[in-house]
């Protein structure tokens, strides 16, 4: 890869640059669990120094990609069953939180984004465009974090969402239909203030990722027993 420079766009620095592009490559496949990541090679690698090298593998680590062990580096992780179990739990209280809060709101000033991002994930459902969800269901519940009122509680969402979506973004063709209408009644129930609707609708949503994500793990580690 050539060597990479902050985002001017986003003004991102070059850990999150960096972090990006790794984060990518595991999510894509082309990075596996257990692979090795030296600071040195991927200072190189993307032209930057060690430091940034570094920092970005720190942000990797706490976003659950990257496994560090003191003096023997960083690998990519291997997703647990029951550390993704109990982060959902904890995602499953937090969203259905912040969905209760945005319908109280009535979605703030998140209703267009809202739907437009269904729009989006609708006509990329009907098309076959399965490459385009992951970014906006991504869109969607940070609308709905911030249509919350609470920074706090929109930061922590997002950042419990990104330890899990590598792993939920298997089998997105199959999920794609019902996923989106699940989505449909979450904005639908926030954007008429209807707390207790919202509230269930995004409790039965996070549920539903959570049993997925435990099967798609769980068959997994059968597949690569001895």
């Amino acid at each position: 890869m050539d060597s990479v420079a902050p985002d001017p766009a986003t003004r991102q620095p070059l850990r999150e640059v960096v972090a990006r592009d790794i984060r990518r490559k595991i999510m894509a496949g082309e990075l596996a669990p257990g692979d090795r990541l030296r600071e040195q090679a991927l200072a190189t690698e993307y032209g930057v120094s060690r430091v940034p090298a570094r920092e970005a593998l720190h942000v990797l680590a706490q976003e659950g990609f990257v496994d560090t062990v003191p003096r023997r580096g960083a690998t990519v992780a291997f997703p647990s069953a029951q550390r993704t179990r109990q982060l959902m739990v904890i995602r499953e209280n937090l969203e259905v939180l912040a969905a209760g809060l945005a319908a109280r709101r009535r979605g703030g000033d998140q209703g267009e984004e809202l739907t437009e991002v269904l729009e989006l994930g609708t006509r990329a459902t009907a098309t076959g465009d399965y490459a385009a969800l992951p970014e906006l269901i991504a869109r969607f519940h940070d609308a709905v974090g911030i249509a919350s009122g609470n920074d706090e509680l929109a930061k922590m969402t997002r950042s419990l969402r990104m330890q899990v979506r590598w792993v939920f973004e298997m089998q997105l063709e199959e999920r794609s239909g019902q996923s989106w209408k699940h989505h449909q009644e979450i904005a639908e129930a926030i954007l008429a203030g209807d707390q207790e609707r919202a509230e269930s609708s995004m409790h039965a949503d996070v549920t539903r990722d959570a049993d997925l994500l435990v099967d798609l793990l769980v068959a997994r580690a059968e597949r690569q027993r001895p």
